[in-house]
């Protein structure tokens, strides 16, 4: 009975040993999948507010009227009440942090902020970008007359409610130009029924002494039960002096660009017909010391523009790796084999810095920590600190992520025989709260250490951002190390680092 007795005990014993075991086991898998589960999360809302203010980027470039329609995904976890637009940024608040990407514009309407995907429009306006389901048209994307000194004439716009809902029209006219040139609409506020349209007549007129262009814009809002919606159409007056005035008219007649390397940027500019019978077969061609950056021969031929009517033509402006230290000129000319005009195109190029020398660096190809090259030895790691894949790095395919209050690496380099050497590096923070911070140090004797910068609360934004540091004011010994320590209070905190650079500049 003893020794029924006793295997029975040992067998209980086994069993127990066995659960905390599968209890150990699962408790590691659950933390983490669901680390990988929220950083997946922040990726696919890094991902769409990069894709949004990308797109705007391109359909502003592109000049007023050009429109996309962007697909983008809104991840779970994710506060509605903190999304949205604000200002030029594209926000997603999700797992309680804020992830934005910043347009180089300023925003108009809103975007959808529920779970799940979303197409909305992007239409570039005057000085904005309109975002959101688009339920008001309008027939035309500016408005431009020309008439006579003295003289008065009129266009027209049509304006469609393509909603499902009754719309309310507030028109607003922004026109500096009063007692030399005139403008006046016939209707300013009106109501649109679904499907409805108004035909809106701008009448122009000129004084004695007028003469040039007179360039404004008229705001169209619409407030529908659901929401609201801005638009703007720019409005210009050309007004012609008696003996004068050009037939076929560029404008805007100049563009500069700065110079940079491999860039290609998207432009448009206006082809005019200010006579009086209309113009046919417009061709476009490129001159000077830039013309192959231009490629305007590509431009499409417009067959036909009516007399005082204008069209938008898109252009693409490549800069090819060629540095000069004067400006460099380029010309489109836009002719119809009578008529003639030039858009002139300067790049301005700034001087070359002088390249670095490259030290050492690290962009962490692979999982292991001796990669790069210049080092002394490979990183020496301790706590939360990891290699990843995933989090969006900066240069695929791994960056450098550390979390909690332990995450920690430090990496040694021989700076005695420079003169100016910096540290150059790639680092973003995610999901932070107030205590939370980063520091990268840097020690000549792996004892004294001094502190280069330090992230704190708010500077969490989830956008990978460079940072430069001059390591001249510090001891540059044969030894001489950089750190990067994390001190945030969980594992939800993150801290990345990619691109590591240790360089010499000439001064």
């Amino acid at each position: 009975m003893k020794k029924k007795g006793q295997a029975a005990a040992e067998l209980l014993i086994i069993l127990a040993v066995a659960i905390v075991v599968l209890i150990a086991i699962y408790s590691f898998s659950f933390e983490a999948i669901t680390d990988i589960g929220q950083e997946q999360i922040i990726e696919t809302a890094q991902t769409s507010v990069k894709d949004l203010a990308n797109a705007t980027n391109d359909v502003y470039e592109q000049g007023v009227g050009a429109k996309k329609r962007v697909f983008y995904q809104v991840p779970g976890n994710v506060d509605e009440s903190k999304s949205g637009i604000e200002g030029n940024a594209f926000v997603l608040n999700v797992l309680k942090s804020d992830v934005y990407a910043s347009a180089n514009t300023c925003l108009l309407g809103e975007m959808p902020t529920s779970t799940g995907g979303h197409f909305v429009w992007l239409t570039a306006q005057e000085q904005c970008v309109f975002v959101g389901i688009e339920n008001l048209e309008i027939s035309k994307t500016s408005s431009y007359i020309t008439l006579n000194q003295s003289d008065s004439e009129t266009d027209s716009v049509t304006i469609t409610n393509n909603g499902e809902e009754t719309a309310d029209i507030f028109l607003t006219r922004n026109w500096s130009h009063t007692g030399t040139t005139d403008l006046d609409l016939d209707i300013y506020i009106f109501s649109l029924n679904a499907g409805q349209s108004q035909t809106v007549t701008l009448t122009y007129s000129s004084s004695a002494s007028a003469s040039g262009n007179y360039t404004g814009s008229v705001s169209i809002d619409a407030a529908f039960a659901s929401g609201n919606e801005s638009n703007s159409l720019p409005v210009t007056a050309d007004v012609l002096v008696a003996g004068g005035g050009e037939i076929l008219v560029v404008f805007p007649a100049t563009r500069t660009s700065d110079y940079n390397a491999g860039e290609t940027e998207n432009y448009s500019f206006q082809v005019c017909n200010n006579g009086d019978s209309a113009l046919t077969n417009i061709s476009f061609s490129d001159s000077g010391r830039i013309a192959d950056w231009i490629d305007a021969e590509s431009i499409p031929i417009i067959a036909l523009l009516a007399a005082g009517s204008c069209e938008t033509v898109s252009y693409t402006l490549t800069h090819h790796g060629l540095r000069r230290l004067v400006p460099l000129i380029g010309t489109i000319i836009a002719t119809d084999g009578t008529y003639s005009d030039n858009l002139a195109i300067t790049v301005v190029i700034p001087a070359a810095p002088p390249e670095p020398t490259v030290i050492a660096f690290d962009v962490f190809p692979n999982s292991t920590w001796d990669e790069g090259s210049g080092w002394l030895e490979d990183w020496t790691h301790s706590g939360d600190a990891s290699l990843r894949t995933i989090g969006n790095p900066h240069s695929l395919p791994r960056h450098l992520r550390l979390r909690r209050a332990t995450g920690y690496v430090k990496r040694p380099v021989d700076l005695s025989s420079y003169t100016n050497p910096r540290i150059e590096f790639w680092a973003k923070a995610i999901s932070w709260e107030s205590g939370d911070e980063a520091h990268v140090l840097v020690s000549h004797n792996d004892s004294d250490w001094h502190t280069l910068k330090t992230w704190v609360n708010g500077e969490d934004d989830g956008v990978y951002h460079f940072y430069e540091f001059n390591l001249n004011p510090y001891t540059l010994s044969s030894e001489f190390w950089i750190a990067f320590d994390a001190e945030m209070n969980n594992k939800n905190d993150y801290f990345y680092v990619d691109d590591v650079n240790i360089v010499e500049r000439t001064q």
